[in-house]
């Protein structure tokens, strides 16, 4: 048996705070507050695949947020897909 263990930060996610989240569905976090109560490490089966994207800025700030983007693995998005088109309906009647 193998286990694959992850070394991750945290990020503080007290809303309003540490987390914004917009209509659309834009979730963003303040990379300058860390979380430190958690372990640093974490199960494969436990997390989710994400990106953290900066704004970009020509002048520095005080606090940096990061755009969170959620990444599938590699073939994930093409069955994905291919499931999604096995379940439409085919119209004949044109």
């Amino acid at each position: 048996m193998k286990v694959t263990l992850f070394l991750c930060e945290w990020f503080d996610t007290t809303f309003g705070v540490g987390t914004r989240i917009y209509k659309p569905g834009v979730v963003e976090v303040c990379a300058s507050r860390v979380y430190e109560k958690y372990d640093p490490f974490v199960l494969t089966t436990q997390v989710d695949q994400v990106c953290f994207l900066p704004y970009p800025s020509v002048k520095r700030r005080s606090e940096e947020w990061l755009v969170v983007v959620k990444v599938y693995p590699r073939g994930i998005l093409e069955e994905i897909i291919t499931q999604r088109a096995a379940m439409q309906e085919d119209n004949d009647e044109l």
